[in-house]
């Protein structure tokens, strides 16, 4: 089994953890532009920024993945808990340039509204152990991005 960067993965467990530090390297790059970015409080179009995003998420590994022949069950919760981190500090990151105004709230809905954040993203909120407490659901709660009853995006957001 190939790795994307060329080198060889041993089995399936390796094959999941290349694909998460592979999104992770990229969320980090992607990172480090955003912020170069916010320092000169650039608004022009940074929809590539989000596009990237929605690109890193797309190749990330689902946080809940279902097991796999030949992963043990601690390395299949471990892979669970990467993959869960990581698209937190992706919607974490999406939020961001939201608050440093790189982006506008109609291009975070639509991230939100999109594959593949729209089903990862809900997943994600009930998977988070605040659930409504948390500062991402609150900060979107209060923005009229999510309605308490259903626990959904609305069509607002």
């Amino acid at each position: 089994m190939k790795t994307r960067d060329g080198g060889e993965a041993v089995g399936i467990y390796d094959d999941f953890a290349n694909e998460l530090r592979f999104s992770a390297g990229e969320l980090h790059s992607l990172r480090e532009d955003i912020f170069k970015i916010s320092k000169i409080r650039d608004r022009k179009d940074n929809m590539n920024l989000v596009i990237r995003l929605e690109n890193i998420l797309g190749h990330t590994p689902p946080a809940n993945f279902p097991m796999r022949q030949g992963i043990t069950t601690i390395e299949n919760e471990a892979l669970q808990v990467q993959a869960r981190e990581l698209e937190a500090m992706i919607f974490q990151t999406i939020d961001f340039m939201h608050d440093k105004n790189l982006i506008s709230p109609v291009e975070r809905g639509a991230f939100f509204q999109r594959e593949p954040a729209k089903p990862r993203f809900a997943l994600h909120m009930m998977m988070d152990s605040k659930g409504q407490d948390s500062d991402v659901y609150v900060r979107l709660h209060t923005k009229g991005g999510l309605t308490r009853k259903t626990n959904r995006l609305s069509s607002r957001y």
